[in-house]
């Protein structure tokens, strides 16, 4: 399940690791893959499909869009000069099974957030929690840091260290509930003795960082498509999310791969909530589903997509769209898979 704008949870069909042998390319082994995975989630009732692309120019064709970007902070510790003191609280290490009875409800805690996917019990015992050799890549093994703040555990931290050198901390995964949380958490990885270097992976665009730093340049931000995602039943996701700006407009959707979301559809949102209805009124947007689903999320704007002649609308409409999909808070995909 993931969450979309307003806080719905839908079902979605995670795709991952498609690969083709190279002596079996070009015989439509890919596409016939991606047939049985979207039919599939279809008849089961999923709305909605995900994966992270090896290569961009892929799974667009299959009506996937770019929705989720990613970022990844690096941050150089020894200008980490702060802005404020370190709150109160305390950060403690602990092992992979005090982990287990703490951390599940800390993420589930941060999952209201658009693009975001709920775990199982099965992802936590045997995945989530893993910390296999070959998972290290030149670094140590994965600590887990818990920050308990007044009113208990309020974050953590999973993290690795890499030696010689400047020496880094590579911080994969960290959710923190509180400013407090969060201030400790990265104050915290910071001042890992013989490290220089911290990079914070598969974060969020909107990150208060480089606000809580007296020296802004200390940290950079390298930001890149992340999380991709396919409607598989346009009128029910359409319907599922919440939206910033009432409105109508009429969107006219090219899906050739998922011929049942082709055509014209009158979205007409009243009070944050859609309804959506097949129509043959003229559109006031034309546009490939792949970019309706980069839109989806509410991390894209539509105004860029119109000037590269990705969406055909007015000025008005391409602004209307916008105002209608964009969210306050950017969605977050923490997942790899």
């Amino acid at each position: 399940d993931v969450t979309v704008p307003g806080g719905a949870r839908l079902g979605t069909a995670g795709v991952t690791f498609v690969t083709v042998l190279p002596t079996h390319r070009r015989r439509g082994i890919l596409r016939r893959l991606m047939r049985r995975i979207i039919d599939g989630a279809h008849e089961s009732g999923e709305p909605l499909a995900a994966l992270t692309a090896s290569e961009a120019t892929i799974y667009g064709r299959f009506g996937f869009g770019q929705a989720v970007p990613m970022v990844e902070w690096r941050l150089d510790s020894t200008r980490a000069e702060w802005r404020s003191d370190a709150p109160g609280g305390r950060i403690e290490l602990v092992d992979r099974s005090e982990a287990r009875g703490v951390v599940p409800a800390l993420h589930d805690a941060a999952c209201a957030r658009p693009g975001m996917f709920a775990r199982s019990e099965f992802l936590w015992d045997v995945y989530e929690l893993e910390d296999e050799s070959w998972m290290r890549n030149g670094h140590s093994e994965r600590r887990i840091g818990i920050y308990h703040g007044a009113s208990g555990p309020e974050g953590y931290v999973f993290f690795r260290t890499k030696l010689g050198g400047r020496g880094s901390v590579l911080v994969t995964e960290m959710h923190a509930l509180t400013g407090d949380a969060y201030r400790a958490l990265v104050g915290f990885t910071a001042g890992v003795d013989l490290t220089q270097r911290v990079r914070f992976q598969r974060r969020s665009t909107d990150e208060p960082m480089r606000w809580m730093l007296a020296d802004s340049r200390a940290v950079r931000r390298i930001e890149g498509e992340y999380m991709w995602f396919a409607l598989v039943d346009l009128r029910a996701g359409l319907e599922a999310r919440t939206y910033e700006a009432d409105g109508r407009v009429v969107l006219d959707v090219t899906d050739s791969f998922c011929p049942w979301n082709q055509g014209r559809w009158l979205l007409e949102v009243d009070a944050g909530r859609a309804a959506c209805s097949p129509t043959d009124a003229d559109p006031d947007v034309s546009l490939p589903v792949s970019e309706l689903a980069a839109l989806f999320m509410g991390g894209r704007s539509a105004l860029p997509m119109v000037a590269a002649g990705r969406i055909e609308a007015s000025p008005e409409n391409a602004v209307q769209l916008d105002a209608m999909f964009r969210t306050r808070v950017p969605p977050w995909s923490l997942e790899y898979f």
